[in-house]
């Protein structure tokens, strides 16, 4: 293991510096930002909007950035994603809703898989792509357990001196010292373990022992425990006749995460002679998940039909229709499909996250129509606006409007 060196670090931070510049400047608007919305002193400013643009920016820029770097325009990538970022910032609304925050998850969860392919778009073999992103990984390990134990130790400081030395902090600045730490250090350490020549990663062959720990004995492990239990539950459905319970949602997603996390993780043994159980893994893992995605469709589909679309329920459908996909291919051409499974991922968050397609506006849609097709049936909205009762209703209608209601934000 190399030993710790002030000097290389104090180069690693300069050369993140000069690589990704942008991102560095999103990060410290964001902890600028951050730190003056926790005073309460920017209520009645466009504060929100531009700390969501600025959150996004970190990971854009990184993402055009890296663009860049593999096809030699550096600026020019980086331009679009300001015309990007400024579309972005110019579609919030003053005082952004829940619904933007579930928009704005959705697109950072995009362009996080982004990051993951992007340098290894058109280039192979994939050995070098899996490379790339073991090194993000552990840097993003190690850039969390860094920041939590500086935040840790600073704060047991602070402490220490408004106990022992009478310096009165603010209780503002404890979080404010989270953010900065959050934004600049996590951030700034991160970018310093990310490659840049992208060509030698396919020479390495390099496959940390905790990787190995994680996926092939404990991941591998929890997969094989949740395809017993939702084969025992398909074995009950189908002798029962009782139609998917919608809680089967949590599991499905559960295993799939865990299997295809575990799938990814272990594709460079999956051809080696003395790991043959990895194939064998991998196409148990797939062909039993076949039937599970469909128990989540029928699931969905009868909560759909009952209560109408959510932003919850129509990413989990589209999630069941990506994974449908996934495990199809996988049982056509046995591979893992190391980029096509961030990438095409990354795709579907990035579409859905906007447009009359995206979640949010079809699950609005669904919700606002099913409501008034409530309230018209009991005489309460005539041409489209709402009028007074001319009646009291029973319990049993006012409950039925306010489940209506609750589902809305369901």
């Amino acid at each position: 293991m190399a030993r710790f060196s002030l000097t290389r670090s104090l180069e690693d931070a300069r050369n993140s510096l000069q690589r990704f510049p942008l991102v560095l400047l999103s990060a410290l608007v964001s902890c600028i930002l951050s730190c003056v919305m926790v005073t309460g002193h920017a209520q009645e400013l466009r504060w929100m909007p531009l700390l969501m643009t600025s959150a996004v920016g970190i990971v854009t820029f990184l993402a055009a950035s890296l663009l860049g770097e593999v096809r030699g325009r550096p600026w020019l990538s980086r331009i679009a994603a300001v015309v990007l970022l400024g579309v972005y910032y110019l579609s919030l609304p003053l005082r952004p809703a829940a619904s933007d925050g579930i928009r704005l998850f959705i697109l950072l969860a995009g362009l996080h898989l982004l990051v993951a392919v992007i340098p290894f778009l058109g280039r192979k073999p994939e050995v070098g792509l899996w490379q790339y992103n073991k090194h993000l990984l552990l840097r993003l390990v190690n850039a969390v357990l860094f920041t939590l134990v500086m935040f840790a130790g600073l704060a047991l400081a602070m402490g220490a001196m408004d106990q022992l030395l009478g310096v009165n902090w603010h209780s503002e600045a404890y979080i404010q010292l989270f953010f900065i730490l959050g934004f600049l250090f996590n951030t700034w350490f991160f970018l310093g373990g990310i490659p840049s020549d992208f060509a030698a990663l396919a020479r390495e062959e390099d496959f940390p022992r905790p990787l190995r720990v994680l996926a092939q004995h404990i991941l591998s492990s929890l997969v094989v425990v949740y395809l017993a239990i939702l084969m025992i539950y398909l074995a009950k459905v189908v002798l029962s006749g009782v139609w998917p319970s919608g809680w089967i949602g949590w599991l499905v997603s559960s295993v799939a995460v865990a299997g295809l996390l575990s799938v990814l993780l272990l594709a460079p043994l999956q051809n080696q002679a003395q790991n043959r159980w990895v194939g064998i893994y991998f196409l148990v893992f797939h062909v039993l998940m076949v039937p599970a995605a469909v128990m989540l469709a029928m699931a969905l589909g009868q909560r759909i039909g009952q209560y109408g679309w959510t932003e919850p329920r129509y990413i989990l459908a589209i999630l069941t229709l990506w994974l449908m996909v996934v495990l199809v291919r996988f049982l056509i051409t046995r591979r893992p499909g190391l980029r096509f499974l961030p990438l095409s991922l990354a795709v579907v968050a990035l579409v859905i996250s906007v447009g009359p397609w995206g979640a949010v506006a079809v699950s609005r849609s669904s919700q606002m129509g099913r409501l008034a097709e409530t309230l018209r049936s009991h005489d309460l909205l005539q041409d489209g606006q709402l009028v007074a009762a001319a009646r009291a209703y029973p319990d049993s209608v006012v409950r039925a409007l306010h489940k209506d209601m609750v589902h809305m934000f369901d």
